[in-house]
C-alpha cells in the first residue's frame, strides 16, 4: 500500500486504535507510546497490506502485540486483559468502526449519573482499582463493591442503547 494511504488510514483510525491499546494497558500514557510504536511497525510493514478495508484487524494485530510487549516490558501498572479476552472482545471492534459515537454516547451517560456512582467508575477504571481493591479503600464488602458496580453498568448499558437507537 502507498506510504500516504497507509497514513490516512491510520490517522483516521487513531482514535479506534487508541481505545483498543487502552483496553489493553488501562494507562493513557502508556496507549500514546504503543500507538507511537505501533505506528512505526505499521508503516513500516504497510507496503504488504492490499486492501483498505483489511486495515482495521490487521493495525489491530499490531497495536496489540506492541501493547502487550511493552506493558510486560514495564512490569507495572492496572493488570492486563487475558489475551483470551481480548480474542474474545476483537470481533466486536470490526463491528462498529463508527465507535467515537458510542464513546461519546458513554460519556454524556457517565455524565448522568449520581457522583457516588460516578465515583466507583472513576476509581475502577481511571484509578485502575479492581474490584477487592475498591471495597479495601471505601471500607465496605466486596460483594457490595461488585453489586453496586453491576448495577452502573446495566444503568450505563441501557443509556447508551437509548441514545445510540435516538441517533441511529
Amino acid at each position: 500500500m502507498e506510504a500516504n494511504s497507509l497514513l490516512r488510514l491510520l490517522l483516521s483510525h487513531r482514535r479506534m486504535l487508541l481505545g483498543y491499546i487502552l483496553s489493553i494497558v488501562r494507562d493513557v500514557h502508556l496507549s500514546e507510546d504503543v500507538f507511537q510504536a505501533a505506528s512505526l511497525v505499521i508503516l513500516k510493514k504497510g507496503p504488504l497490506l492490499t486492501d483498505e478495508a483489511d486495515f482495521a484487524p490487521w493495525a489491530r494485530k499490531i497495536v496489540r502485540f506492541e501493547a502487550l510487549n511493552m506493558a510486560r516490558q514495564r512490569h507495572r501498572g492496572p493488570e492486563l486483559l487475558e489475551p483470551a479476552v481480548l480474542d474474545l472482545i476483537e470481533p466486536e471492534w470490526g463491528r462498529d468502526e463508527n465507535s467515537e459515537s458510542v464513546r461519546l454516547a458513554l460519556q454524556a451517560c457517565i455524565e448522568t449519573l449520581r457522583p457516588k456512582a460516578r465515583r466507583l467508575i472513576e476509581l475502577r477504571y481511571v484509578a485502575g482499582f479492581s474490584g477487592k481493591a475498591l471495597a479495601a479503600k471505601l471500607n465496605q464488602p466486596a460483594n457490595t463493591i461488585y453489586v453496586a458496580l453491576s448495577r452502573i453498568y446495566r444503568k450505563l448499558s441501557n443509556c447508551v442503547q437509548k441514545r445510540m437507537a435516538y441517533e441511529g
